[in-house]
Order: C-alpha cells, then sequence, then structure tokens
C-alpha cells in the first residue's frame, strides 16, 4: 500500500520526499503555489478538483460552436475535424449542420469562410 503524508514509503525514489510531506509542510507548500492541489494516490482525495481544473483549463482554449455551411464545402469540414473535435453532424436541405469544440485561433479563419454561419454554443447545449 502507497504510503500516506508522514507514513514510510518503500519505494527509494520516493522515500525521502513522502517522509519529509508532513501536514505542516504541506500546507506551507500550497500556500507558496495557491493554484496547487493536493492528492492522495492513496485515498483518491483531491483527484475530483484536479481533473475539474483540467478541464477548465483545456476549456479556456476551446469555444463550442454550431458551425453552418454549404454541404459542397468539404474542405471546411475537414479543417473542423483536424483542428477541433466534431460532437455532431446533421443535414437540412443544402447545409451541413456541426456542432464542434474548435481552439479559439480558429475562430478568426472561420468568420471569414462565406456562406458559414457560426453560433457559439454553451458546453451544455
Amino acid at each position: 500500500m502507497p504510503a500516506g503524508i508522514g507514513e514510510p514509503c518503500h519505494y527509494p525514489a520516493q522515500a525521502s520526499f513522502v517522509r519529509e510531506l508532513t501536514a505542516g509542510r504541506l500546507e506551507r507548500l500550497l500556500s507558496y503555489y495557491p493554484q496547487a492541489i493536493a492528492i492522495s494516490a492513496r485515498t483518491g482525495k483531491g483527484l475530483d478538483r484536479l481533473a475539474l481544473a483540467v478541464s477548465d483549463a483545456l476549456s479556456r482554449e476551446f469555444v463550442y460552436l454550431e458551425v453552418s455551411m454549404p454541404i459542397s464545402n468539404g474542405r471546411l469540414a475537414a479543417h473542423l475535424a483536424d483542428e477541433g473535435e466534431v460532437l455532431s453532424r446533421r443535414y437540412e436541405d443544402n447545409r451541413a449542420i456541426f456542432h464542434c469544440r474548435v481552439p479559439r485561433r480558429v475562430l478568426g479563419r472561420l468568420e471569414k469562410e462565406p456562406d458559414v454561419t457560426l453560433h457559439r454554443l454553451s458546453v451544455f447545449e
């Protein structure tokens, strides 16, 4: 079983760090790095908070869009798939409608595309 805070560790590479990481030292370490998230491999404590922080950090770089374009614009459809993640697609008349997640840096190019309509979505739409 892995060692917890202040418990001895039987893995030489981690032993000195784990032995020295008492609750007081952990608090001091976290005070130096206020954005840090303490986790425990043994109990799983803090993993939910870590997952949320990673998700938030990644989401800042991406936007969720509904992109409507002519079906004939296969080049743009491929670009959406290459640069981002296509979450769904449907076809109405001569239009292809994509729900996708793309990096913010791609927005400028998409806004310049002729006959393309963009609608920003919340993560939950």
